[in-house]
């Protein structure tokens, strides 16, 4: 994928959102660090940015804050979403932003 987006000359930025328990076996991305030493391990690691989710930190076990400390000290924090689960706050977020 990255290939293929410098040889059509795409800018834009990749991200991948850790997701423990989807699906639930062989996970790669269950937390911030899963992510962030899979890329690193095969030089991924320049072209993805992570996108933080509370809501699937806190079902890998962790706090938000942690998934976000851990992407932002690696250099690999491109996004926070607000969804913590609760549709209403998701909602009035992602509207507000849109506007």
């Amino acid at each position: 994928m990255s290939e293929y987006k410098e040889k059509i000359g795409l800018k834009c930025q990749f991200l991948i959102e850790p997701k423990p328990k989807e699906p639930c076996k062989h996970q790669y991305d269950y937390d911030a660090m899963s992510v962030i030493g899979f890329l690193k391990h095969y030089d991924l690691d320049s072209h993805f940015k992570l996108n933080i989710e509370p809501n699937h930190t806190t079902l890998a076990g962790h706090s938000y804050e942690h998934d976000v400390v851990m992407a932002s000290v690696f250099g690999m924090l491109g996004f926070v979403d607000s969804n913590t689960g609760y549709l209403f706050i998701y909602l009035l977020f992602h509207l507000y932003l849109t506007r």
